[in-house]
């Protein structure tokens, strides 16, 4: 960041083992500080007055990037296919990446994509459940990432 000029960055989640980590897109309550570590910035000063104590930016807005809640699901472990609890035609396609439970997926380019079925391309790990949210992923691989303004 520089001086007088907008600054905008990108912040990727990641767990203990350096995975990144996918949400829902809900803000993840990140504490941020930006302060200043070089010339007037880390001085403290502003203008003609000088605190010494560098300058912090506390006034900043967070966006998660890259997520579409689509709807809901059934997910069996260990199976290849989710199923539906909504027509979701239209909305998504083969090649695509989602998310159900945090975990990220690959729609199939083989198997059945209609009204009813999802299938994946990996088997699901997660507990099997019903009615869970089901995100599409971002193409630019930025899920589970937040800007910072």
């Amino acid at each position: 960041c520089t001086a007088l000029e907008e600054c905008i960055f990108v912040i990727q989640t990641k767990d203990s083992n350096r995975n990144n980590r996918y949400n829902d897109g809900s803000n993840p309550n990140l504490e941020i500080s930006i302060i200043g570590t070089g010339g007037w910035a880390a001085e403290g000063r502003v203008n003609s007055i000088a605190s010494f104590f560098p300058i912090k930016i506390s006034d900043w807005t967070m966006t998660s990037n890259e997520w579409d809640y689509i709807g809901t699901v059934n997910a069996e472990h260990l199976s290849y296919n989710l199923s539906t609890n909504g027509n979701f035609v239209g909305l998504l396609s083969r090649g695509d990446k989602i998310v159900v439970l945090k975990m990220e997926y690959t729609i199939s380019s083989t198997g059945v994509l209609d009204a009813s079925n999802i299938p994946i391309t990996t088997p699901f790990m997660g507990e099997s459940g019903h009615n869970v949210d089901l995100y599409r992923a971002g193409k630019m691989c930025l899920t589970g990432s937040h800007t910072v303004a």
